[in-house]
């Protein structure tokens, strides 16, 4: 039998998922020249970074220097952005952002739950310190993102292990508010709001977020 693990690439499905693995299956798909990014690259490094509607979705992202080669696939995503010198870094043939610039990037542009379990998630890979995390973000400190990744990097935990949307809100305030809603989809009942007055229109959002789950 055969596993799907990236969009046009299978492997047997006795093959253990390694870093090996992951980066020779991205080789196969990433055009010549072109960064792996994002979750992407986070996952070439063995953490598992993906928010619940990312992964099913097995195209991998590429970065590329603004004014660059615009690449066209199916098999990727594109996404223009700065690598200054010292970016990329190679592994086995394939181009990656680094293990500091995949957390500092995802620390500022995922959702702030997910961000914070990926960063946590990369940490745990044991592929890059918290020092060189946080000093990343702070060069990074004049971007789009960049206030929620200065909030984000110092609370960064390697030894947590959840999913963004298991992360509780009331260990970071930023992060939204809290509530006890009904885990099974076939609960009856309305969500419990807890109000937070630290984050205006708390329950608001709540009440949206829980009218859209199935």
């Amino acid at each position: 039998m055969l596993r799907r693990v990236l969009r046009g690439v299978v492997v047997d499905s006795l093959a253990h998922d390694t870093r090996e693995l992951r980066v020779a299956s991205l080789a196969l798909v990433i055009p010549d020249g072109a960064t792996v990014g994002l979750h992407w690259a986070a996952w070439a490094y063995g953490a598992d970074t993906f928010p619940p509607g990312r992964r099913t979705d097995l195209r991998p992202t590429v970065v590329v220097r603004h004014g660059g080669t615009r690449l066209k696939g199916d098999r990727f995503l594109v996404r223009q952005t700065k690598l200054p010198d010292g970016e990329p870094v190679e592994s086995d043939g394939v181009l990656l952002t680094s293990p500091a610039r995949t957390a500092s990037d995802l620390l500022r542009l995922a959702w702030r739950p997910h961000a914070m379990a990926a960063g946590d998630a990369i940490l745990r890979a044991k592929v890059v310190s918290h020092e060189a995390v946080m000093d990343e973000v702070r060069r990074y400190s004049r971007v789009p993102g960049a206030k929620q990744a200065m909030e984000l990097a110092p609370r960064l935990d390697a030894r947590a292990n959840k999913h963004g949307e298991e992360l509780d809100p009331l260990q970071d305030p930023g992060r939204g508010p809290s509530c006890s809603c009904p885990r099974s989809p076939g609960a009856a009942g309305p969500a419990q709001v807890l109000p937070r007055h630290d984050v205006p229109g708390a329950a608001r959002r709540v009440r949206v977020r829980r009218a859209r789950a199935p």
